[in-house]
């Protein structure tokens, strides 16, 4: 799941940061990559919605 960032100064459209964040869940159990599950990527989707 990945999310992406742009900031900008009040009334200019040029960003000044341009940033990606990768969300990567492991198992606990077997301690390998695993989809994200689908409460996490909610919760997600809420923040980006914000």
């Amino acid at each position: 799941m990945t999310m992406n960032f742009m900031i900008t100064r009040e009334d200019e459209v040029e960003p000044v940061l341009l940033a990606e964040i990768i969300y990567v869940y492991v198992d606990p159990k077997t301690i390998l990559p695993s989809p994200v599950p689908d409460f996490v990527r909610k919760r997600i989707e809420q923040f980006k919605h914000e």
